[in-house]
């Protein structure tokens, strides 16, 4: 004969009822360690001038030990994207929680501007973040994307779902020309966050991204027949508060 034993003063109904979680799933990484553009998570394009670069020495950019630079190139119209092979799976905002088991997806990378950044920058075009579908075109203007774009060459927060956008002008701006720490959060139920070296800059609780898988996206061009670049390191995703 079996026996289910129970804590003292329990019973069955509520110890099913009691979802465990599971903290924190780890759900892409890359720190471009080996100087080369890892083909398996990366995909790249480049359009006149534009370039990708991998080093396991980012030059003249301390604390970036490694990274990938993309580059516009001097001649107008350079253009250069980097986007993850494999889609991150998002949690569907405004769900219960009892309709979805992850809380919180955050993604995360670290960047440098340089070149003649912000003002030879494209401002229509800049972006980096998270999109539904991913290529050249996968810029500011597309429709279903949530990230950093460039306003009157400072930088903001956008959440575009179908077409509609909602922008947030962030509380303290970098200038980009230093190393920063960025990071935008989708949850559950307060919309997406944005963060700068962990500090919250914006909220976006509007027109809220609501695609389950997304591609992690930069993309830059010039504007002028001058440089701009953008190093990258240490990329990386993972969900939180696993039901």
């Amino acid at each position: 004969m079996s026996q289910i034993i129970t804590p003292a003063g329990a019973d069955l109904l509520s110890i099913g009822k009691q979802a465990p979680r599971v903290g924190s799933l780890p759900l892409f990484y890359d720190d471009f360690r080996g100087g080369f553009l890892d083909g398996a998570k990366w995909s790249y394009g480049i359009v006149s001038s534009g370039s990708v670069t991998v080093s396991d020495s980012v030059p003249g950019v301390a604390g970036m030990p490694s990274g990938a630079t993309l580059a516009s190139g001097a001649t107008s119209g350079g253009q250069a994207y980097i986007a993850t092979r494999s889609a991150l799976i998002l949690p569907h905002y405004g769900q219960t929680a009892l309709t979805t088991i992850i809380e919180r997806t955050n993604i995360e990378w670290t960047a440098k501007a340089g070149g003649t950044w912000p003002t030879a920058a494209h401002n229509t075009v800049f972006f980096m973040g998270i999109a539904k579908a991913v290529g050249a075109s996968g810029t500011r203007g597309d429709n279903d994307i949530t990230g950093f774009y460039l306003e009157s060459d400072v930088l903001a927060a956008l959440s575009d779902k179908g077409g509609t956008e909602t922008t947030a002008a962030l509380t303290s701006a970098p200038a980009m020309t230093a190393v920063h720490k960025y990071r935008v959060a989708l949850d559950r139920v307060n919309g997406y966050t944005f963060f700068v070296d962990d500090v919250l800059q914006a909220t976006v609780a509007t027109n809220v991204n609501n695609i389950y898988a997304c591609y992690i996206v930069v993309i830059l061009r010039n504007d002028s027949a001058a440089n701009v670049s953008l190093a990258l390191g240490n990329v990386r995703a993972w969900s939180e508060d696993l039901i």
